[in-house]
């Protein structure tokens, strides 16, 4: 009996047909990922832009919604607009109590210390490139919470 012959012949295209399928699904899942995470930074961007701009009065309460529309830019096309939410309330942290204080202390000086504070609760669905589409088919769900105080007008 003879032995077997080793033949390699095709054993390099046999590995290259498994590994290139693994591989580009593999780069696809990086390159969605970071469309994920840069729709997420420009989220907080859009958030800390419009908080910049009603702190500088030149925006109010109300347009704050249309305004971090506006501030996403070229991706919008990544978010549920019509899910956008923006809760605003009164300030909770310690910093809006410490200014009542020295308000009240500086009560005789009558420019002193007049802030205006508000805290925004902002939520917003992002629609997912397609790998993340089918693990969350409603939607990431973005949510950010701002405090800003500003000179009253």
């Amino acid at each position: 009996m003879k032995p077997f012959k080793k033949n390699h012949k095709g054993q390099a295209l046999a590995e290259m047909l498994i590994s290139i399928p693994v591989l580009f699904l593999f780069a696809a899942g990086i390159i969605q990922f970071a469309i994920l995470f840069l729709s997420y930074v420009q989220f907080e961007h859009a958030c800390g832009e419009a908080a910049r701009q009603y702190s500088a009065n030149l925006i109010d309460k109300d347009s704050l919604g249309p305004q971090i529309e506006e501030n996403l830019g070229p991706l919008q096309r990544y978010f549920d607009l019509d899910s956008l939410r923006v809760t605003a309330q009164g300030p909770r942290s310690t910093t809006g109590q410490v200014l009542e204080k020295v308000r009240s202390f500086l009560s005789a000086i009558p420019f002193a210390l007049k802030y205006e504070g508000s805290e925004w609760s902002i939520d917003i669905n992002c629609r997912p490139p397609f790998f993340f589409a089918v693990i969350f088919p409603r939607g990431v769900p973005f949510h950010t919470v701002m405090q800003v105080y500003r000179y009253p007008r």
